[in-house]
């Protein structure tokens, strides 16, 4: 793969992360986290875990032995790269977004660890 190529799906990962997760807003509902509801059961959602995810290496069922079930799981389509399963973690501020191809991690973005 050319460095011009792999730049080109790095950018399209980055804009379909960006418009499938947003930028905050929608609902004030609690996800994740203790209580009812979607997400990770409480203390799941640490660093040291999302530092056992590697991009194409850990699988989607690995990622939810660790985890546990996500707070959202959709397919999306990707330029370049086309359908993937990207899951949405959440446990308070703390959001891990995962995008899988071909049952393994393709991509993992980390907010608020």
């Amino acid at each position: 793969m050319t460095k011009a190529s792999r730049a080109l799906i790095i950018a399209a990962l980055a804009l379909a992360l960006v418009v499938t997760t947003g930028c905050g807003g929608g609902s004030t509902a609690p996800t994740g986290g203790p209580g009812p509801g979607p997400g990770p059961s409480s203390g799941k959602l640490t660093k040291e875990n999302v530092d056992k995810i590697s991009a194409d290496k850990t699988t989607d069922k690995e990622v939810t032995d660790l985890l546990g079930a996500p707070s959202d799981s959709t397919e999306v389509e990707i330029p370049v790269v086309g359908k993937v399963k990207q899951s949405v973690y959440k446990d308070g501020n703390k959001v891990l977004t995962l995008q899988f191809k071909d049952g393994k991690v393709m991509s993992k973005v980390a907010v608020g660890f």
